[in-house]
Order: structure tokens, then sequence, then C-alpha cells
């Protein structure tokens, strides 16, 4: 006797008689409350018919392993799919139940039976899994359909393509006004550095417009599910983790369509910030621990600005009175593609400021030529830098003076350029938060940054 067939045969049943119980269940779950109508089971299939499918489907497998071929499984798979026609046809002629998920995870456990014959079982009781918990979320499902509008699934589909088909394909390599002639056939040559210099990465670019859309759509879910203040603020929390200035740019859309609500995305704004200096501590510290020590006092004189920032923010607000911070209204879907792409260009017009000044370094003085890199890096990124100069001074090329200043620099470069974009397209009170907030950040890292250099 062939004892791993045997074992074979009898996990595919033992798979096919779970998803029959969950027939079963789901039938009696249909009935409750009318106790006296649920009788016997007279569904599609229950226990033991999901469990012979399971079985047939192994056999036929099995079968084909031993005679060669897949003719077997094919075969038994058109009965299969014959039965289930007939099946249906039936139970529509009758109006008993129109629907077709049963006959169709019959169908799924013959091919879950097979699948187990061939020795794949890790995959046929994950398959099955998959199956039972589908079929187990209908009610689920419905809830979900009856609570998302026709246009909210539309905006998700509009932003499935632009984060799922547009930013794998585009290219993730700098490139430079040269390469773009180039590949519009422009044959010809500028002598000037600027014409040759890379600066532009259309897949960083598009990311940001993603990030961006995922920071607008997180607040939107989140606000559906805890209330406008508290969606808006964890959305902010969140994308501080991937890109504080996506996060600004989101925030700053929204105080423009949203002005009663200005407080609080200045302070999902500030909160963003706030998680990436934290990151960019963690980053030093991983990167060269003994750096930890130049650069843990002015950051943690900066991140106690902009918390306090926060906690001046919703006090006001609260002692106020003010609707800001909570507000009962109808929440509209936020997938906007054009502010996305708006504020994109405007961080490929930083990205171009922050090449041309690395490119043009050696005009720099020796002795501001770090901290001059430090604050144009800033303007596009700050993960970057301190990755840089946290790797400079493990290599012991610069000292930790330089390196954490060069770090918090960037950090300040970077919040500025946050800072201006909040005053300049975002509703006045927000932008003037977010911009003294960032100010006086920027004032208490420099007094930490003193203290540090002094002591």
């Amino acid at each position: 006797m062939d004892i791993s067939a045997f074992y074979a045969f009898l996990i595919s049943a033992a798979l096919g008689a779970l998803v029959g119980i969950e027939r079963e269940m789901a039938h009696v779950a249909s009935k409750k409350g009318h106790e006296e109508n649920i009788g016997p089971f007279e569904g599609f299939g229950g226990v033991r018919s999901y469990a012979l499918i399971g079985l047939f489907g192994a056999m036929s497998a099995w079968l084909d392993t031993k005679y060669g071929g897949h003719s077997l499984t094919i075969a038994g798979f058109g009965v299969m799919a014959l039965w289930v026609g007939i099946s249906h046809a039936y139970a529509s002629f009758r109006k008993d139940n129109i629907g077709i998920t049963s006959e169709y995870a019959a169908m799924a456990i013959y091919l879950v039976g097979a699948v187990v014959a061939m020795g794949q079982t890790v995959l046929a009781v994950t398959t099955t899994i998959g199956v039972m918990a589908l079929l187990s979320a209908k009610d689920g499902f419905q809830a979900l359909r009856s609570k998302i509008s026709r246009e909210e699934f539309q905006n998700a589909m509009k932003f499935a393509v632009v984060a799922f088909v547009v930013l794998p394909v585009l290219p993730d390599a700098k490139f430079a006004f040269s390469d773009v002639a180039a590949t519009f056939g422009a044959d010809f040559s500028i002598p000037v550095r600027l014409w040759t210099m890379k600066f532009f990465n259309p897949h960083s670019v598009w990311f940001f417009v993603v990030v961006m859309a995922s920071v607008e759509f997180a607040g939107y879910v989140l606000s559906k599910t805890m209330g406008t203040k508290g969606g808006i603020l964890a959305s902010g929390a969140v994308g501080g983790l991937v890109s504080s200035t996506a996060v600004t740019a989101a925030m700053t859309a929204r105080s423009k369509e949203d002005a009663k609500n200005s407080a609080s995305y200045a302070v999902a704004t500030l909160t963003a910030s706030s998680i990436m200096l934290v990151r960019v501590v963690a980053i030093v510290a991983f990167v060269a621990g003994s750096l930890l020590g130049a650069i843990i006092l002015p950051a943690a004189f900066m991140f106690a600005g902009l918390a306090g920032s926060v906690g001046y923010l919703l006090f006001k607000a609260r002692a106020g009175k003010k609707k800001e911070i909570h507000v009962e209204e109808k929440l509209e879907s936020p997938f906007r593609i054009m502010p996305a792409i708006k504020f994109a260009a405007f961080v490929v017009l930083i990205k171009f400021a922050s090449a041309v000044g690395v490119s043009y370094k050696d005009s720099f003085d020796p002795q501001i030529l770090y901290y001059a890199i430090g604050a144009l890096s800033g303007l596009a990124d700050v993960d970057a830098i301190s990755l840089d100069m946290a790797g400079k001074f493990s290599d012991g090329g610069i000292p930790a003076t330089v390196a954490s200043a060069v770090v918090l620099i960037a950090v300040i470069s970077n919040n500025f350029v946050k800072a201006g974009i909040a005053y300049r397209f975002g509703e006045k009170a927000f932008g003037r938060s977010v911009l003294a907030a960032f100010v006086f950040s920027a004032v208490l890292g420099a007094v930490g940054l003193a203290i540090g250099m002094v002591s």
C-alpha cells in the first residue's frame, strides 16, 4: 500500500470537509432568528460533499502521476465544471439561491485535492484557509460595500493606478537636461555644467506624489473611523515615517480647502516633522553610534520646540473652544492628482537648486564647504546627508562637531522648505503656525548646538 497516497487522500478529504463545515455554518447563520426554518442543510454541498470533491481531485491527480500526463485531472475538472453549471442552473430555476460562490468553492477544493496529490501540501492548506476566509467574509464585504460610495471606489482605483502601475515603470535613475534632450532626439550639447548635471529622478518625484496621495487617503480613512481630529493626526504621524515633506504638502492642500480644521493640519504637519527628526537621530545612531553624543542635545532641543508648538496649538484651540480641532462634516474622497503634481514640481525645483549647489561646491571656502552642502542637501532630502555625514565620521574624515552640525543644518533647511510650502500655499493661520513652530525649533536647535560645542 502506498502510504503517501493514503495521507494525500486523507488530507484532501479533510480540507474539503473544513470548507463544507463553513458552508453549513453559513446556512445556519443565514437562518438565525428563524430556528424553526433551519431544517436539514439543502445548499449546494455540505461536509460530505466537499470532502468527496477534495478526494476526487486528489485521486485524479494521483492516477495521472501513476500513468503519466494530466488527462484525468483535466477531465475531472471538466466534470466538476459541468456539475457546477447544472447545479447553478437548477438552483436559479427554482429561485432557491442564485449565488454561485459555493459552486466556485467546490471547484477550488477539487484543485486543492489535486495539489495535495502532487506533493504541495502547504500550498493546498494555505489555499483552503484563503477560500474559507473569503467565504466567511460575506457579511463584512457587504457592510463595507454599503459604506463605500462609487466615487470613493473610483478614487481608490485611480490611486492604485498611480501607485502600482505608474510608479513601478518609471526609471529609478537621475537624469540631466542633456539626457532629456537626447530622449526626444535632440543631439546637441551646451558647454555649461548645468546641462549635464544629473538631478531629476522620475521614480523619486513620482514617489513623492504617491506618498502625498497616501497621506491624504490615510487621513480620509482614519477620519471616517477615528473622527476628524484623530484621523488627521494619525495620518501625519504615519506619514512622517516616510516623508514629512509629503505630509506637509498634503496638509497644506487640505488646509486651503478646510480652513476650519487648520489647527489640526498644522499639528499633523509638526508631528510628521518631529518623527522625521527622530528618524534622523536613529539613522545616525545606527551608522555611527559614537556620533550620537554630539547630536542628541541639539536634536532634543529641536524636538522640544516642535512638541511644545504642538501642545500650544492644541491648548489654544481647546481653550478658545474653536471648531478646528473637532468638526462634524461630510468628508469627501481626497484623491486629487493635480495638487500632488504641483507640489512635486516644486520638489523638482528644490532638487535642482540643491544639485546646483553641490555641483558648484568647489567655489565654496573649504571652511564652510560641509555646512553649505548640508544646507543645500537639506532642501531636498535629510536622510541622504545624515547617512553621508555619519559614514564620514565613522571613517575619521570629519570631526563629530562638524558632522553633527551638518546634519542639524540639513534638518533646519528641510524644515524651512516645509515652512515655505505651508506659508506660500496653505491657509494663512496654518502657514503662520507652521512657520512660527519651525523658527522656534531652529532657534532652540542652534542653542543646543552651541551648548554642545562649548561643552
